[in-house]
């Protein structure tokens, strides 16, 4: 089993089957999940995170996202991958000021956060 903490990076095939595998009780999960109930978000479910009038992290006074890697090269994997480069990018979050790439900082062989997230799409 694949570690996945969130501070744990990986490139992004591994953090697509890490997201797959998180289940309670692993990460301090007591919500009886099981493996298959998480999964990367998309762009666009954490371009809808970012609260533009913060930093570091560019995160709402009253979220709940603990130990949010920030700083320089601190990019977080999303489940969509760049139309520029679908074969070899993804788009990643920087929770440091919003910003989100789709470029050479998103390498899918680069090493890179995930935040899983249950439900929706």
């Amino acid at each position: 089993l694949l570690d996945l903490t969130g501070q744990n990076a990986r490139p992004w095939s591994n953090a697509v089957v890490a997201a797959k595998r998180l289940c309670a009780p692993y990460c301090g999960l007591s919500d009886g999940s099981q493996a298959g109930d998480w999964r990367l978000p998309n762009a666009n479910e954490s371009l809808s995170l970012i609260d533009r009038g913060h930093s570091s992290p560019a995160l709402p006074d009253d979220h709940h996202l603990t130990n949010t890697v920030t700083g320089l090269d601190a990019y977080y994997w999303t489940s969509t991958s760049s139309a520029y480069y679908p074969t070899t990018a993804a788009w990643c979050m920087s929770f440091d000021g919003g910003d989100m790439y789709g470029d050479y900082h998103c390498s899918k062989s680069k090493d890179r956060c995930l935040r899983p997230v249950r439900g929706g799409p």
